[in-house]
């Protein structure tokens, strides 16, 4: 007679944990379904409202498969009170002004002569220095962010 009929324990069933075409082993039979998926959810996001589907393989493996759930964004059933708020701040928005409204009152559609090249020789210098300073700031920002170091990501494996 083995060992767990004489104690009268009960064989703990082999579980293995399938998502996509990823395979993890049992962390232990002392963590349920939920606790490892719940686990999961660190490393891949999409778990937290995956199904869960259980199937026996014919050595006795419990084989768990997460499966992603398939759904649009913003349908869940929650009533989402920012839409309304959302869509008066947009109403409420002053009008845009088209920027370049200013030059073309100022050259015309037709044709551009040096005349009027010259005559609006002010306006075109401020917008030109408008959109320099833009492209400074720009220039700026990108290389402080170049300059920064590199940090941790929490939640994500090594070499992910």
């Amino acid at each position: 007679m083995t060992e767990q009929a004489q104690s009268g324990a009960t064989p703990t069933t082999r579980r293995v944990f399938i998502y996509g075409d990823h395979r993890f082993d049992d962390p232990g039979a002392q963590y349920t379904t939920e606790q490892v998926r719940q686990h999961l959810v660190q490393y891949f996001p999409e778990m937290a409202h995956a199904t869960v589907e259980e199937k026996t393989l014919p050595d006795g493996t419990v084989e768990v498969a997460f499966r992603k759930q398939v759904a649009r964004k913003g349908s869940g059933d929650e009533t989402d009170s920012r839409l309304p708020l959302l869509l008066s701040e947009v109403e409420a928005a002053p009008p845009y002004n088209v920027p370049l409204a200013e030059l073309t009152a100022a050259l015309g559609t037709e044709p551009l002569t040096l005349a009027a090249v010259l005559d609006a020789h002010e306006t075109l210098q401020g917008h030109a220095n408008h959109v320099f300073g833009l492209a400074a700031r720009t220039e700026q920002v990108v290389k402080r962010c170049l300059d920064l170091p590199p940090s941790p990501t929490r939640g994500v494996p090594l070499g992910f």
